[in-house]
């Protein structure tokens, strides 16, 4: 019987090699169009996109607590860092610029529930703020839609006003994990895998749980050339995972 990491040929229209066998594990590339414009026909980001494969959640994330990323310049966070009750974390860590990235009305990061302080310094600028709304599903397209907007936001934030910036979602895990994860990886020019396993030694387990995510963000790395050493998995190994 063929083991589980046994390299195949892969025989679909695009005649590539496939790295390993997961057919018997959970049905991760049953859908190889999982967004407009992030194919998997070929299987060649299939390593990279396993390995991002998160584990259990071991501790609670922090509520209302941007956790910084980069010293003094990125954080990431819950939609509680912006509600009236948690506001000092901001002022404690001198955040004087917010991403949301789940600006849907109606929802618990929905703008309109901003502080009533920061409602007031974005009229003077002297606290830029920007939602995006952006859904958390498999096959949401998110960088595709949102990735260009937002880095300019990020850059202009931090790199031109060098304002420490917040990004957050509702949980800050997948939608504010996604823009965080490929920002941070760009900034220090790091391996996909290093630049998630860093985020989530921080945040938590859960960032970046959402799997058409993970994918996503592989795509990018491959195009900015930050795929890095292709990650060879482990022996015995039942790959189990959200």
């Amino acid at each position: 019987m063929r083991s589980k990491w046994t390299k195949i040929e892969d025989n679909s229209d695009s005649g590539s090699t496939c790295d390993w066998d997961d057919s018997d594990s959970e049905s991760w590339f049953d859908d190889h169009s999982v967004a407009s414009g992030y194919t998997f026909a070929d299987y060649e980001d299939r390593p990279w996109v396993l390995a991002l494969r998160h584990t259990e959640q071991i501790e609670e994330m922090p509520k209302g607590v941007p956790v910084e990323i980069i010293p003094g310049k990125l954080y990431i966070g819950d939609s509680n860092c912006v509600l009236e009750e948690y506001k000092e974390q901001l002022h404690e860590q001198k955040i004087t610029a917010v991403l949301n990235m789940a600006g849907n009305k109606g929802t618990p990061a929905d703008p309109t529930k901003l502080a009533c302080e920061w409602k007031e310094k974005i009229k003077d600028k002297s606290f830029l703020y920007k939602a995006i709304e952006a859904d958390d599903t498999k096959t949401y397209p998110l960088l595709e839609n949102h990735w260009t907007e937002a880095k300019n936001f990020l850059d202009e934030a931090i790199f031109t006003e060098n304002r420490a910036c917040l990004v957050h979602c509702v949980a800050g895990q997948n939608r504010s994990g996604l823009i965080v994860c490929a920002f941070y990886m760009l900034y220090k020019r790091i391996s996909v895998l290093e630049a998630v396993e860093s985020v989530r030694s921080r945040r938590g387990t859960e960032v970046l749980k959402n799997q058409g995510f993970q994918r996503q963000l592989v795509q990018l790395a491959k195009a900015e050339k930050c795929l890095g050493p292709k990650p060879i998995p482990p022996l015995n190994s039942s790959h189990t995972g959200s």
